[in-house]
């Protein structure tokens, strides 16, 4: 992660990729084995879903919402796909990816 920011009261849970060159703005919190494409930059506040990738200079902006197992990529990041390879490389269950969608959920009233 060459010249990765990763500014103050950020939260990172395990497996995660940060590429080189991206930002994340302070009070972010990404979930486990979530992707982050180089010179992607994330706006403070943000949670990033389990299982999620955002594409190379994504920006996810204050409103988006990056839910668990999807790819989104852009400027500003729009939703695609289903992270279909990542969900079978990773053996993810629809169960799990409930589970962690709940998780996800659950984060963002917390955080509120």
């Amino acid at each position: 992660m060459n010249s990765t920011t990763i500014d103050h009261d950020c939260e990172l849970e395990n497996n995660i990729i940060l590429s080189s060159n991206v930002t994340l703005g302070g009070n972010v919190y990404i979930m486990n084995n979530a992707q982050i494409g180089i010179k992607s930059s994330v706006h403070q506040n943000q949670i990033i879903g389990s299982y999620s990738m955002l594409g190379m200079h994504s920006f996810v902006t204050k409103k988006l919402l990056v839910t668990p197992g999807f790819i989104f990529y852009g400027k500003p990041a729009k939703k695609v796909k289903k992270n279909l390879i990542g969900l079978k490389r990773n053996n993810i269950s629809v169960d799990i990816i409930k589970k962690e969608t709940k998780r996800f959920n659950d984060l963002i009233k917390i955080r509120k």
